[in-house]
């Protein structure tokens, strides 16, 4: 990145990140509740989804401590003492830059690795773009340390950015064809499809806009723009992995017009998906099966 902005700028960044960051913490509580409960009522899970629950905790600390370091720079602005003081936490926040994307894009490719019967053969790309990425991050965090070595941070920053956005359009490509492909072969709802398709593709779009803004803003963008959408981007992930998790755990919506039909992933290939359609003179819910209306967005099968 280029050189500190001035001391204006850092406020209004940091006013940005307050209002993020209290979004942020609005959603966190109630992600939570539906990791931790039932949905019928608040009696904990008998299965809690723990891979699941220490990525959002990972993601929690981070977050707090990136906005913990913004403030302190602020301070330390205004109090004029600058410089030496400064060089440990912008390292510090250069490195949580690179962890927060890096747990998302982790967290995609397991989902992905997930709604293709865990084959290795489906994510050996991003696999290796994930690679990449946590190279680059080690790297970045050395050179940091290095002074007079722009050329090599701005080549480590690029690299890490290409293939991160290559990663999440790569993987989101994988998981909307997959339950569009296996949708077509067992005629599952229209409806249904649909929700899962743009809890995809939403969360997948999102992401990708802020990243490929922090992206063009390295090459025509002053040091504002980088620390501001970089702060955009860190907030943008925590709050993109709450909303993925609220509106998959939310409860079903109960349909009396047609029967009951759900949507299964399991470890199989085969049966991938598997669809129930059951004629009662009773009405039934009709939703996705589990505590959940799309389990492979939390990262589980169900069994």
């Amino acid at each position: 990145m280029s050189g500190l902005p001035s001391l204006e700028d850092q406020i209004a960044i940091l006013f940005a990140t307050s209002v993020l960051y209290g979004l942020y913490l609005a959603t966190l509580p109630v992600c939570l509740r539906w990791l931790l409960y039932d949905y019928d009522d608040w009696k904990p899970r008998r299965h809690i989804n723990w891979s699941m629950l220490a990525v959002t905790l990972i993601i929690f600390v981070s977050t707090t401590l990136d906005t913990a370091l913004i403030v302190r720079r602020n301070l330390l602005g205004a109090a004029h003492n600058v410089g030496s003081n400064v060089l440990w936490s912008n390292t510090a926040q250069a490195f949580l830059a690179h962890v927060q994307p890096l747990i998302a894009d982790a967290v995609l490719t397991y989902r992905c690795w997930i709604v293709y019967s865990k084959s290795f053969v489906a994510v050996a790309f991003p696999v290796f773009l994930l690679l990449v990425d946590l190279a680059c991050t080690i790297a970045s965090a050395y050179w940091a340390q290095e002074q007079g070595q722009p050329k090599i941070i701005n080549i480590i920053v690029v690299l890490y950015w290409v293939c991160s956005i290559t990663l999440t359009l790569y993987a989101t490509s994988l998981i909307a064809h997959k339950i569009t492909v296996i949708a077509k072969i067992r005629s599952l709802p229209t409806r249904r499809i649909l929700f899962a398709m743009r809890i995809i593709i939403e969360s997948g779009l999102l992401y990708t806009t802020t990243c490929v803004m922090l992206f063009i803003s390295f090459f025509t963008g002053t040091a504002f723009a980088q620390y501001f959408l970089s702060a955009l981007n860190f907030q943008v992930v925590g709050i993109m992995s709450n909303l993925i998790l609220i509106r998959v755990a939310q409860p079903p919506i109960r349909d009396t017009s047609q029967p009951t039909t759900t949507v299964q992933f399991t470890n199989h290939f085969s049966s991938a998906f598997a669809s129930e359609a059951t004629s009662h003179s009773q009405p039934k819910e009709h939703y996705l099966p589990g505590n959940s209306r799309l389990d492979v967005e939390r990262g589980q099968t169900v069994e």
